[in-house]
């Protein structure tokens, strides 16, 4: 958990467009990243919910903005 400004609201500071809250964590999670603006890659999200849910086996609840995403393993 942390307070920063919200990836929905990342998105709208570096214009990358989305539908809305729940498009823009669906995007973060497969791969769009505000990195790519300033020349570097992010891939910390995407990676942390890959190793929950294929290497763990878990689920994943993002919530950001108004957005919520839940990211189940699925057999």
């Amino acid at each position: 958990m942390d307070d920063g400004i919200s990836i929905p609201e990342n998105f709208r500071k570096y214009m990358i467009s989305f539908d809305d809250d729940c498009d823009s964590l669906n995007k973060a999670l497969n791969g769009i990243s505000t990195k790519d603006k300033n020349g570097e890659r992010g891939f910390g999200l995407h990676s942390v919910f890959e190793l929950l849910t294929k290497g763990m086996k878990g689920d994943g609840v993002l919530i950001s903005g108004r957005g919520i995403l839940n990211k189940r393993f699925i057999w």
